[in-house]
């Protein structure tokens, strides 16, 4: 089979650079994922037990035959999906779990920490999930693997991080110490536990950490002996977090052992219908930013000239587009990319299509960026969309500025390169032409951000993981959220009827993301929390602080129209409001009109 960068046309080119010296400010991602979890803390009276596992080791059997073992996990995964896929077309509503206006109706007893007056659990924040009865009486027991009377095991998996890049992040100050991560969880495990509705049971968080060296972070293979690990021996109801790559066959086995995992990043939804109703995401998926993306050029780009391209001669022509898109080892964004190609032909627009290996094999990116680019040249390309990683675009803008090639680009959000933090490491002649769609929101000082005042209204201090408390909330509030609604009777199912029976929060807001599950924005059943975006561009010459830390510097991202956000179909036609400081916004010194969060007493 061939790799994604030989679907193309044009050399490769051997003997990649060493990259480290040069690009090592970069290597960050635990440090800049702390953005995209703009979620919420939670309260019901209950707390946690918390149990050490030692880095796992898969017994020599399963070890040695990790690739059948992984191929059978596939089978039966597909296989669990095809029982299940029918009834998940129609999720029912939950049974033992009323909504708010059944509630009131009913005249049940609401959850102590219920807020009457919005339906919505008491938090600061706009994104609270909606109010539950109190539980009457005893809850249902030991429902699943994982679920007695009073606890339910929960897995949160420390991935592999190579030593160069722990050691860049400590020189940088930027790098949360493997005990910083594990109290943050615990913190967070703990407030979660206290204002969310658990219906009697405890969380037993138990730590495992990766055990591939530093070398070999990717491994399928070692993810498969970690993940054998867990299901055989430790048997939880859900893992927060994997190993290997996105959406390989660490998910496989989870899905196949009927664990819940709250464990992947922008996945195509097949990935997601297959394995329902057991895996759960934050970012878009890949569909959901491809359905926009098409909206986006429909609307505003296309049949229009290349306005803002830094060569003047394309600024004089129609677009011509070019799509570079991020591709794993198993080839998940291939179907998906290529349906999106003939969409956009379809409807008129013609695409030239580039797949690449991204991160973590960053030395293979910066090999493949030169006859990438030289593709992109060749084919009279004035607007890039890149669909990429954090880190390709410091290897694609490099090489086409080598090429003297200035197009414009297109940034659809994808995986954090629409933070200032990154956007800063790209080449900037040609980033002082990067426009499109942010899927986070405009930006707050850190201390009025969802994090830090969710973590600080309950503990009264800063975060312990300082750089990563973000990330390391994002899986746990995907947890804790479906626990919530699911109810006394907790299973995998009623995990699922509770997260897509809950209502669309955060909705029409230029500070919140707007979160929901199920049907309601899109026709197929989200199993991804986030849905709208907002209109950006790169500002090279705007000084000011970045995401992480409020370091001080040059270039900033602008939000258009002070970061109004929109949903599927909401998208406006016209040119868009590009490079232009009026009405646009970098950071808000606090909060827009109407866009305060509610108050409410710390309960600890």
């Amino acid at each position: 089979m061939k790799s994604p960068s030989e679907w193309v046309d044009g050399p490769r080119i051997d003997g990649a650079r060493r990259w480290f010296s040069r690009y090592s400010p970069f290597v960050v991602t635990v440090v800049a994922i702390a953005l995209i979890a703009i979620f919420l803390p939670g309260r019901s009276n209950q707390t946690q037990s918390t149990t050490e596992a030692a880095g796992v080791t898969a017994a020599a059997p399963e070890a040695a035959s990790a690739n059948t073992a992984a191929t059978a996990n596939n089978a039966a995964t597909a296989a669990a999906a095809a029982q299940q896929n029918a009834a998940n077309t129609q999720v029912q509503a939950n049974p033992n779990v009323l909504t708010f206006a059944e509630a009131l109706r009913e005249g049940a007893k609401l959850e102590p920490n219920c807020d009457r007056k919005t339906g919505h659990i008491k938090w600061p924040a706009w994104s609270a999930p909606a109010c539950t009865q109190a539980m009457s009486g005893a809850n249902a027991g030991a429902t699943w693997q994982g679920v007695t009377r009073d606890k339910i095991k929960v897995v949160y998996f420390i991935g592999c991080v190579d030593p160069a890049t722990q050691a860049i992040l400590r020189a940088a100050g930027a790098a949360d110490t493997e005990e910083q991560v594990k109290q943050q969880v615990r913190e967070w495990v703990q407030e979660y536990s206290a204002t969310l509705n658990l219906w009697g049971r405890k969380i037993d968080l138990i730590f495992v950490k990766s055990s591939a060296p530093g070398s070999d972070c990717g491994s399928d293979t070692i993810a498969h002996s970690d993940a054998i690990k867990i299901v055989k021996e430790i048997k939880p109801f859900a893992t927060l977090n994997s190993g290997g790559s996105n959406g390989g066959v660490f998910v496989d086995d989870m899905v196949a052992h009927h664990v819940l995992c709250m464990c992947t990043v922008e996945l195509p939804n097949s990935f997601y219908t297959r394995w329902a109703p057991y895996v759960w995401s934050t970012l878009q998926s890949a569909d959901h930013t491809q359905q926009l993306l098409k909206e986006y050029i429909l609307k505003r780009l296309n049949n229009r000239k290349a306005q803002w391209a830094g060569d003047t001669t394309f600024t004089l022509k129609n677009r011509v587009f070019g799509v570079l898109q991020y591709e794993t080892t198993t080839y998940a964004y291939k179907a998906g990319a290529e349906r999106f190609k003939r969409e956009m032909a379809a409807a008129g627009v013609k695409i030239k299509l580039v797949y690449f290996n991204g991160y973590p094999e960053l030395a293979t990116n910066q090999e493949q960026a030169r006859p990438d680019i030289q593709i992109m040249k060749d084919a009279g390309v004035t607007t890039i969309v890149c669909g990429c990683d954090p880190f390709a675009p410091i290897f694609f803008t490099q090489e086409a500025t080598r090429q003297n090639y200035f197009p414009e680009w297109i940034d659809v959000g994808s995986a954090l390169t629409d933070t200032t933090f990154f956007g800063r490491t790209y080449d900037p002649t040609q980033w002082a032409h990067a426009f499109g769609m942010g899927q986070l929101v405009a930006r707050l000082p850190e201390h009025l951000g969802e994090n830090y005042r969710l973590y600080n209204w309950y503990y009264h201090k800063d975060p312990t993981a300082k750089a990563g408390y973000g990330v390391i909330r994002a899986p746990i509030d995907l947890f804790f959220r479906g626990v919530h609604a699911a109810g006394p009777m907790l299973t995998p199912k009623t995990f699922q009827q509770g997260m897509f029976n809950q209502p669309v929060v955060g909705a029409n807001k230029k500070t919140v993301i707007s979160v929901g599950f199920g049907t309601k924005l899109y026709p197929v059943s989200a199993y991804t929390a986030f849905h709208d975006i907002t209109e950006i561009w790169w500002n090279r010459t705007k000084d000011g602080p970045d995401e992480i830390g409020g370091q001080h510097g040059v270039g900033m991202w602008e939000y258009v129209n002070g970061g109004i956000r929109y949903l599927p179909g909401q998208i406006p036609s016209g040119s868009p409001k590009m490079f232009d400081e009026n009405g646009a916004v970098t950071t808000y010194d606090n909060y827009p009109p109407g866009e305060a969060p509610p108050s409410y007493p710390s309960p600890h």
